[in-house]
């Protein structure tokens, strides 16, 4: 199965255990903006197209949605490589307490204080 597809099933499945449902691709855009550390918001046309499995997130959106869906979205436990390396991975992704508070106050942030501790950290 291609990696899009794979990622496409575990976005849904992280979807659907969050709301309960999957919701539309505007909803999801939107709730996704306001958790990324990305200086430029996704388009609904952007995650339609994750949800679909038609593209893939660059590796910072990855990031977010392995934290704000607490699903595992690593591209390395995804590919077709033998189960036998895999085993040594973890399957899901453990964050401490104090990240899950620093990635809720950071989400919450406008977009420019955002890009602007984004640069800071990245100095």
């Amino acid at each position: 199965m291609p990696i899009s597809d794979v990622f496409s099933e575990k976005l849904r499945e992280g979807l659907r255990k969050r709301y309960g449902r999957l919701p539309s691709a505007a909803f999801v855009a939107i709730h996704f903006n306001r958790h990324s550390k990305a200086e430029k918001p996704i388009s609904q046309e952007t995650m339609r197209r994750w949800i679909r499995g038609i593209s893939m997130p660059g590796y910072q959106h990855l990031f977010t949605l392995s934290i704000w869906l607490a699903v595992d979205v690593n591209p390395m436990s995804m590919g077709e490589a033998p189960k036998a390396n895999l085993h040594a991975l973890p399957l899901k992704v453990e964050h401490s307490e104090e990240t899950l508070r620093l990635t809720e106050w950071f989400s919450k942030l406008p977009l420019d204080t955002k890009g602007l501790l984004f640069k800071l950290m990245s100095n």
